[in-house]
Formats: C-alpha cells, structure tokens, sequence
C-alpha cells in the first residue's frame, strides 16, 4: 500500500491515541480522514484542525460536538455551512431543527439544496426551500438528482486490519511526522 493511503487509513483506526491522531494532522490526506470521519475528536484536536484549514472537512463530520457545528452554520464562507447542511443530523433534535431552519433561509443556493435534499425533511420545508432554487435551472435540477436517490457512490472498500502502536509509530516515523 502506499504511503499516503496506509496515512489516511490510519487516521480512521477507531482506537489510535490522541497523540498519534495529532501527529497525523500534520499530513494533508490523513488531517482530511481525521477531520471529516472520526468520532472521537477533542475540543483541542478541533481547534487544531481549523487552523490548519480543514474546517469544511471538518464542518462535513456529522459527530462534531453540536455547539461546534451550530458555530459552523455561522461560518462566512458558503462551502461551510454547504457542508454542515450536508451532514446535519436528527440529534439532539432542537438544535438540529434550528440549524435546519437557519440553513433553509441561507442566501447560497447550495447551502439551500444541500438541506432540500436531506432525507426526512419535512415536505413543507422541502417545497419553501426547494421554490427558491430555481428549479427549472440545469444547476437546480443537477442538484436535485441527489435527493432523488439517483446518484450512487462505489460501495466501500474493506477497511485494512488495525495497527498496533508500534506498527503505527514506525508508519509514521517512516512518513516523517
């Protein structure tokens, strides 16, 4: 395997310790794994990850603590709140119905489809969001094959067995971090 792909796949070992996880952030391929599907990450690995840049990435990662993504539903940069509206999910269920409220009346369209396209919205404020896509633009329709269930990605590959520690270490000594 190559060097870059045994990184990003050791970023997603569910049971890396944190201080191999922060060393990884340090290589672009693996800071986009950590950011975008760990589970575990602290208020200091995320305050981390964006500032080194990865805040869409990490504004896409559904198991960012909420009070973080409600920040996020803020963000100045549209591709952001895009991600946040992408990733939003059912719990805790007031604060992912604000987020949905606020990110329904986003002034970016692709903010607005991202949250048109969520499964389980509720019709009213799919038809509310969806009229203000423009929906006889090829870009509205486009996007709206997604929520139809049209588009499809390749099935997962299997994940590579853990590392131990030690596998780990020499991984990333050989990487340089």
């Amino acid at each position: 395997m190559e060097l870059d792909a045994e990184l990003t796949a050791l970023a997603t070992q569910e049971d890396l310790p944190a201080d191999l996880v922060r060393r990884l952030l340090q290589h672009p391929g693996a800071r986009r794994s950590v950011a975008l599907l760990r589970q575990d990450l602290t208020d200091e690995l995320i305050a981390e990850i964006i500032d080194l840049g990865s805040v869409r990435t990490l504004a896409a990662n559904s198991s960012v603590p909420a009070r973080i993504r409600a920040r996020f539903a803020e963000h100045p940069v549209p591709s952001v709140r895009c991600a946040v509206a992408a990733s939003v999910r059912d719990e805790p269920p007031d604060l992912s119905s604000g987020l949905i409220d606020l990110l329904a009346e986003d002034p970016d369209i692709f903010v607005r489809n991202a949250i048109a396209s969520r499964p389980g919205l509720p019709p009213a404020l799919r038809e509310r969001v969806v009229a203000t896509l423009e929906p006889d633009s090829p870009l509205a329709e486009w996007m709206l094959e997604f929520s139809r269930g049209t588009h499809t990605c390749p099935p997962a590959a299997p994940a590579p067995p853990p590392l131990t520690r030690q596998q780990a270490e020499a991984l990333l000594a050989r990487a340089g971090l």
